[in-house]
């Protein structure tokens, strides 16, 4: 056998990218929640509205819905941006 047949039955099984697995899964998870958030599945930001007035003493109680909305869009579009950065970083 030669050294160039041996190199590639060594290596077939490996992969060279350097996207982690669990990365792509922090950033789905933002994106999964960013966009409940945004577009208020099941009344989501009032309940976080709510929970957060309660968790942090009344804090965050002149807030109202549309700007978790508007969080959550942003948490949403910050998630699909690193889904795809590291997805093209794993196929290049």
């Amino acid at each position: 056998m030669t050294d160039e047949a041996h190199a590639m039955i060594t290596t077939a099984g490996r992969v060279s990218s350097e996207a982690s697995v669990p990365s792509i899964v922090f950033m789905a998870l933002f994106a999964a929640v960013g966009l409940l958030l945004a577009l208020n599945v099941k009344g989501i930001a009032d309940r976080f509205n709510d929970l957060m007035a309660t968790v942090t003493f009344g804090v965050f109680d002149a807030y109202q819905t549309g700007v978790y909305r508007f969080i959550g869009a942003g948490l949403a579009l910050f998630g699909c941006i690193g889904v795809a950065v590291e997805v093209t970083v794993g196929l290049s």
